[in-house]
């Protein structure tokens, strides 16, 4: 049984994370319900007398796999803050010195080197604010080739740019299999990547930023009520449709872009809290 239900709970974060991020109770219920029965399939497929998932005789089995939004919202920002480590160095780096800086300040007694200190640190934290300010303005962070410590950077293609292909990869992999590896042949399940996916990505990617910015970097979990995100989650969404029936053709090449990106990253793997209270809407316009 417990074979039936981890395959159940891979098919549950497919539909969050290809599907609705932010489902209501009743879109809850029909995602564990197609796990289920998805999952009963697959299982007889491979063993015909496989136990199957019956809410009704084990009403527990729902909220067991309906338990896996919680833990995909959270997972999300784990692996956020992962991707913003290792695909954005520079702004990172800028934060950390701000982190080391201010714990220099706290520590000193001495007035002059303590005023000293304070000076370098309002100077690096004004430019780690700059750079992930930069990165959260308008969802720069979507453009290939934008650069996040200049200002006046230029913008080449939506939705290019790596961090958003490495989370993409990443979440593709938890989607498999719950972690960061991958069985061999299961990644014709994501041939494609689906907008969903792209939005969820993003998603995590501003949160990550917001965190930094603040200088929160005990980072809230996606659980509960979580306006701001859910508010970038739908404006996303709704950016990637008008980009779509718009653009049809950029719209395709920015998806055929970030599927190669992800598989090239996917592939190369070894086998085996923001402060604010107001929703943050992003300024997107084609």
């Amino acid at each position: 049984m417990q074979r039936v239900l981890r395959i159940a709970k891979k098919y549950n974060r497919l539909y969050y994370l290809r599907d609705e991020l932010y489902p209501n109770s009743r879109t809850e219920t029909v995602f564990a319900e197609a796990a289920r029965d998805a999952a009963n399939v697959e299982a007889r497929l491979t063993d015909p007398r496989a136990p199957q998932i019956d809410f009704d005789v084990y009403p527990g089995q729902k909220n067991l796999i309906k338990r896996v939004g919680i833990s995909t919202r959270g997972m999300l920002k784990t692996k956020a803050l992962q991707v913003i480590e290792s695909e954005y160095p520079q702004a990172v780096r800028l934060a950390t010195e701000m982190e080391a800086l201010h714990r220099a300040w706290t520590e000193e007694t001495r007035k002059r080197k303590k005023r000293e200190l304070f000076l370098q640190l309002s100077r690096s934290k004004a430019a780690s604010q700059t750079a992930f300010a930069n990165l959260r303005k308008d969802a720069h962070f979507i453009y290939r080739d934008f650069d996040c410590l200049k200002n006046d950077s230029q913008l080449s293609l939506p939705f290019c740019h790596s961090g958003i292909s490495e989370l993409a990869a990443k979440l593709a992999s938890y989607i498999l299999s719950g972690e960061d590896d991958h069985a061999p042949g299961q990644q014709e399940l994501l041939s494609s990547i689906p907008p969903g996916l792209i939005a969820a990505a993003v998603t995590g990617l501003n949160h990550g930023f917001s965190c930094y910015e603040t200088g929160v970097f005990v980072v809230k979990r996606f659980k509960g009520i979580d306006p701001e995100n859910q508010g970038t989650y739908e404006d996303i969404c709704k950016w990637l449709d008008r980009y779509r029936d718009k653009t049809p053709e950029q719209y395709n090449d920015m998806i055929a872009t970030v599927t190669r990106d992800y598989a090239a990253r996917f592939l190369r793997r070894p086998l085996g809290a923001c402060p604010d209270r107001e929703t943050h809407k992003f300024n997107l316009k084609l």
